[in-house]
């Protein structure tokens, strides 16, 4: 849903469905925003990628964003330590997804009256 909603907004989309492909995926293509579920199948989470995203030369200046289920300070804490720049709640809706978008991009026009924090 997150692609095909990303996608309607004309942006161009990879989709990963592990950690280490995503990891391979995000260095390759070196992307200007990465979303990613903090669980994630096979031997690398999500605060694995963005460590290992971080440490990567290619990727490291990528806006990570944190896709969880769980909102609780510690959560948001334990993202922010691991190397995302922000933490969403998922199932994120269009609008959070556009504010997220525009913030990650610079876009203070479209962020409104409302930024994200």
């Amino acid at each position: 849903m997150l692609r095909y909603l990303l996608e309607l907004g004309g942006h161009d989309v990879r989709l990963a469905c592990s950690g280490k492909s995503g990891l391979a995926t995000a260095v390759s293509w070196r992307p200007e925003i990465i979303f990613s579920d903090l669980t994630l199948p096979g031997e690398l989470d999500g605060y694995g990628v963005a460590r290992a995203l971080r440490m990567n030369p290619s990727a490291r200046s990528a806006f990570l964003v944190a896709l969880s289920g769980n909102g609780r300070d510690q959560d948001k804490l334990r993202a922010r330590a691991a190397g995302f720049n922000l933490h969403v709640l998922k199932p994120i809706d269009l609008e959070t997804l556009e504010k997220v978008v525009a913030f990650a991009l610079h876009d203070d026009a479209a962020l409104g009256a409302e930024p994200l924090r």
